[in-house]
């Protein structure tokens, strides 16, 4: 959409034949282009890009030492940034629903969801 935007904007084509050749709607290209809908679509986000990459590090360093997380310790960690930073959020006492989840492990792909084993020490052989 982004690409086809430009090509308009910078008069390298035509609504119609910019729609066709990147293969998006000709309508919401134009309505776009004519300004009644944001190229870019932004939502707030909750955690700032470098609130996410420290959890994510944190995450990554855990996993490496043989501590593994569960999505309700994740959730409370998460809570106690906001909490800390005073930030109210949509959430309900400010942690992070299953949908928000979801999507910041779509969004890290690197932090891989495996359930934690228990290691049985057998003693000396």
């Amino acid at each position: 959409m982004e690409q086809a935007f430009w090509a308009v904007k910078n008069k390298t084509m035509s609504i119609k034949k910019a729609a066709q050749h990147f293969g998006v709607p000709r309508m919401t290209l134009s309505d776009k282009v004519k300004a009644k809908y944001p190229v870019h679509p932004t939502t707030k986000t909750v955690l700032t890009l470098e609130e996410e990459q420290k959890i994510v590090d944190w995450l990554i360093i855990s996993v490496r030492r043989g501590c593994g997380f569960t999505k309700d310790l994740l959730c409370l960690v998460i809570q106690k940034v906001l909490n800390a930073e005073g930030r109210k959020t949509v959430f309900t006492d400010n942690k992070p629903d299953c949908t928000w989840l979801d999507r910041f492990f779509k969004r890290h792909p690197e932090v891989k969801q495996r359930k934690t084993s228990v290691l049985v020490s057998r003693g000396p052989t």
